[in-house]
């Protein structure tokens, strides 16, 4: 194909991309480690790190972890659950634990982050 060119070259993992990424949406509150979805697949941890990397250049971990703080974020946006229970709904029995994966994540504690997306009333 030509330089510049609009169109993308074929990614051979495209289809399984897109699998991997329905699952981990589906399945990132109680799973968060890469060889589960690598089973899921029936791929080797490996390959599930190169079609993460050859589709958007990211490990596979990274894409769970951003795909999980999205899903929190629309937690804390969109309902009222206390953010313990938005630890526990998504597998983390520690708040301790949730409130550094979330700050490592995003830069902010939840509380923080849910303060400065509340809807005025």
């Amino acid at each position: 194909r030509e330089a510049g060119s609009e169109i993308l070259p074929e990614n051979p993992y495209e289809k399984a991309f897109t699998s991997l990424q329905n699952l981990i949406e589906e399945n990132c509150q109680t799973q968060r480690n890469i060889q589960f979805y690598a089973n899921q697949l029936n791929v080797t941890g490996r390959t599930i790190n190169n079609i993460t990397r050859a589709t958007i250049g990211l490990s596979c971990k990274a894409l769970i972890d951003t795909i999980c703080i999205l899903q929190i974020k629309r937690y804390l946006i969109n309902t009222s659950l206390y953010i313990k229970e938005i630890a526990y709904k998504f597998g983390f029995n520690e708040s301790t634990n949730f409130f550094k994966y979330f700050r490592n994540h995003t830069g902010q504690t939840p509380e923080l982050f849910r303060k400065g997306h509340q809807k005025n009333s």
